[in-house]
């Protein structure tokens, strides 16, 4: 029985984690889980290597990364594994949180002689970066592989390096070899380990053992596929596709398989909603009829999912709202034609976006969209015609606007580099805009008044008079008024 310890940086849902600990407990060996500080959004730190988002005050704030670790929780992170004595320790490493796992790779070294395994989104994408700061590189989805390093460890082998989809080796001498095996049929893994068990939490100088929390939210997380159809250039999931083709990417599991998730999960612990994390919830009408009627009689939850802006939503989202869709983030990234053909490479459509807004809206489903901005290949005209879209979306929605983050090893970072875009647009315009885009979240006058100082100069050569819109406190009244709305609308029901 192999002992292997994987370590969670900002990240206590940590999907894939919970699956391969799953997966190990069925094949006979013991997990552990160090779920290491809280993910909190915090002050922009280094905005050339951050994934940064824009408040509605108009503040930039870190994505993905927490609170910097502190020397107590680094030397309580040593006494655990001290204590628990595994044969592996594996880190799941995203791009934005590399830096940090390279830090506490060094920490982990000062107390463990055994292999260190960097897994995840970042040593797919970026596996010759990799190899130079831990000992082994996880390549592609590791269920099948991990067990495999464990069985090898049993056995008292430590060649690790023969297993596909390892990669062993400094960054000048890397062998690749094909990636992690994929698995075909989703249906044929365990549901993700969200027992306390060997699960331990360091945070404020401070260690919880059997750790319970499983998200952030306090709401139930999981996928019922895993791929995307799409190939936008700044997302993974177009990069995951290339390194597995000609197999099929794109997979899901049956709609009983999801609900049965739910219902044992439900027997564990408590919580109010559920939260699909697919690319897409709404791919296939079918699997929606079968999945609606065996949630609403075995399940019964609010439910929030992603979808995406095609014509045969007409005819989905009353299949969505009548199994319990309460909310929906329904991307825009973009308002701007040219933007999203030529740089994003994502379908558009303004006229299908808007309509799929009004019919969610209609059902009284909450829209939640995103935006990707100060892009070095967006023109002025470009952000106008995003602030146009969201003026006309149907209020009230939320909104997230965000600095374009190029990760490594898409498509967009090979645009980036071979092209070298100029910035066309000054900073404080980029601020004046995500500021204007908040001004259109709550009321057809913010729209309004947001669409008339676009089209002025006064505010975009100055960055101080920017700064003076602050759509928080203008919303302000507006979101009074949505939420009187709401309650009286629920009272009177």
């Amino acid at each position: 029985m192999a002992k292997i310890l994987f370590i969670s940086v900002y990240d206590i849902n940590a999907e894939g984690i919970r699956m391969m600990s799953s997966l190990l407990k069925e094949s006979g060996h013991q997990p552990f889980v160090v779920f290491l500080k809280r993910l909190k959004k915090g002050p922009v730190l280094n905005p050339e290597k951050d994934w940064v988002g824009v408040a509605e005050s108009g503040k930039p704030f870190r994505h993905a990364v927490g609170e910097e670790i502190t020397r107590t929780e680094e030397n309580i992170l040593k006494r655990v594994i001290r204590n628990i004595g595994p044969d592996v320790v594996g880190f799941s490493v995203c791009t934005p949180t590399a830096e940090t796992v390279d830090r506490l790779t060094k920490v982990v070294r000062d107390c463990f002689p055994g292999p260190i395994i960097w897994g995840g989104p970042h040593p797919t994408m970026m596996v010759s970066e990799c190899v130079d700061h831990c000992d082994y590189a996880c390549v592609g989805e590791g269920d099948l592989t991990i067990v495999e390093i464990a069985d090898s460890l049993d056995k008292g082998s430590s060649n690790l390096e023969s297993i596909k989809g390892i990669v062993c080796g400094k960054k000048d001498a890397v062998t690749l070899s094909p990636p992690c095996p994929l698995v075909e049929d989703l249906d044929s893994l365990p549901f993700k380990d969200i027992s306390p068990e060997g699960k331990f939490f360091i945070d404020n100088d401070q260690l919880i053992t059997e750790f319970k929390e499983i998200s952030y939210s306090g709401n139930y997380h999981l996928i019922s596929a895993r791929g995307c159809p799409f190939q936008c250039t700044y997302c993974c999931e177009a990069a995951f596709k290339k390194l597995y083709f000609p197999h099929k990417f794109l997979r899901r599991r049956t709609a009983a398989r999801v609900v049965e998730e739910i219902k044992q999960a439900l027997e564990i612990i408590d919580f109010p909603k559920v939260r699909f994390e697919d690319e897409v919830f709404s791919l296939d009408l079918t699997w929606l009829e079968e999945f609606r009627t065996l949630y609403k009689k075995d399940v019964g939850l609010p439910f929030v999912c992603y979808l995406f802006p095609m014509s045969g939503l007409k005819e989905r989202i009353p299949v969505l709202k009548d199994a319990g869709l309460v909310s929906t983030v329904l991307a825009l990234q973009s308002g701007s034609e040219m933007i999203n053909k030529e740089v994003f490479k994502r379908k558009f459509n303004r006229d299908v976006y808007l309509e799929s807004a009004e019919l969610l809206h209609a059902e009284g489903i909450t829209i939640y969209t995103d935006v990707i901005t100060y892009n070095p290949f967006e023109t002025e005209q470009d952000l106008q015609k995003t602030l146009d879209v969201l003026a006309d979306l149907p209020k009230p929605f939320n909104l997230d606007v965000n600095k374009l983050y190029i990760l490594k090893g898409t498509e967009i970072d090979t645009i980036a580099r071979e092209q070298k875009p100029v910035v066309q647009v000054p900073e404080q315009v980029f601020d004046l805009y995500a500021r204007l885009f908040f001004l259109t979240r709550w009321s057809s006058i913010g729209a309004a008044l947001a669409k008339l100082i676009s089209r002025g100069s006064l505010f975009k050569r100055n960055r101080s008079f920017g700064f003076l819109i602050n759509p928080y406190f203008f919303n302000l009244p507006f979101r009074l008024i949505n939420k009187i709305a709401r309650v009286t609308g629920r009272q009177k029901g």
